[in-house]
């Protein structure tokens, strides 16, 4: 790699969105390795290796590297394709900076890419740019970003098995501002926090349940419809009263319920007969044994879609 100015990632493409941090791209990310580009950059190979094996961190609201904290970024997104990426990052001239997708290992005809806004950072003498403030979302788990014209790789670092059971055991008590649970830890790694999740299901005792004392498995399903945009009914043989039926959305003609059911304006659970509960724990099961080692999972934040 050449090395003499120093050029900057263009945000290009079409699309362009002002909105928060994407689901996608929060969490932790190693910064792993540095991609062989043809660029002319303002940094040597000291500065370029320096930031190898350091972490960048972004939060619905935040953006983290080192001890630099960028909060409540403005953040836009754009769809970036290749003929774009390599004309709007490349030299005119042959002897210039040269960079395409294939050189930075993206196969695709286009991406999405996330440049968040900040203040002027002391990085080093020669940018101010942030690593991994200008992002292209590679996959799931990877993303590249250039800094001082030198392309880098990182990967997500996922949560430990540990922190994930941690998390699911605290679901309920980590909250938002509004109330609502988080499920931050378990986005990082949603299939193997299906797959534990599903695991601890266990049906409880049929019945209604106040706010602040709604059972561990009905958590864990909220989890699961969030994690997974899915939910199950199940049909049950037991009499139901008139707030069973209406909460737990009782179909007459199949005699199916939904596990729970919320009133919404004082947050109580109704739980469903155990011969109910017993059948969608494992429709749970069936489905993930046969569809949940690539399944597409949604990562679903908003609650009006998972909690009630």
């Amino acid at each position: 790699m050449k090395r003499f100015f120093c050029s900057v990632f263009l945000l290009v493409g079409s699309a362009l969105t002002a909105q928060g941090i994407p689901r996608e791209l929060v969490g932790k990310w190693a910064i792993q390795r540095e991609l062989p580009t043809r660029t002319i950059s303002c940094w040597g190979e000291k500065e370029a290796k320096a930031i190898i094996g350091s972490e960048v961190e972004y939060a619905a609201d935040s953006f983290t590297w080192k001890h630099i904290v960028v909060k409540h970024p403005t953040v836009a997104i754009a769809i970036v394709t290749a003929e774009q990426f390599q004309r709007d990052n490349s030299s005119p001239s042959v002897n210039g900076s040269q960079v395409s997708f294939s050189q930075i290992g993206i196969d695709a005809p286009e991406m999405k890419q996330v440049t968040i806004s900040h203040e002027p950072a002391e990085i080093t003498g020669a940018t101010t740019e942030i690593p991994g403030d200008v992002v292209l979302l590679k996959n799931r788990n990877a993303i590249v970003f250039s800094v001082c014209n030198v392309y880098f790789e990182a990967k997500r670092l996922l949560p430990s098995e540990a922190e994930i059971r941690a998390a699911i055991a605290k679901l309920g008590e980590n909250t938002d501002e509004k109330g609502f649970t988080k499920f931050e830890i378990l986005y990082d790694d949603p299939r193997r926090s299906t797959e534990l999740l599903v695991a601890t299901l266990k049906p409880v005792r049929r019945g209604q349940y106040v706010g602040g004392k709604h059972p561990q498995v009905v958590w864990n399903i909220r989890a699961l419809r969030s994690l997974t945009g899915l939910d199950f009914r199940a049909h049950t043989h037991a009499d139901l009263t008139a707030d069973e039926a209406h909460f737990l959305d009782h179909n007459p003609k199949t005699d199916e319920v939904h596990f729970f059911g919320t009133w919404m304006s004082r947050d109580r659970v109704w739980v469903a007969p155990v011969d109910a509960q017993t059948t969608i724990i494992r429709k749970w099961r069936e489905w993930f044994s046969q569809h949940g080692k690539g399944f597409m999972y949604v990562n679903d934040p908003v609650a009006d879609h998972w909690y009630f």
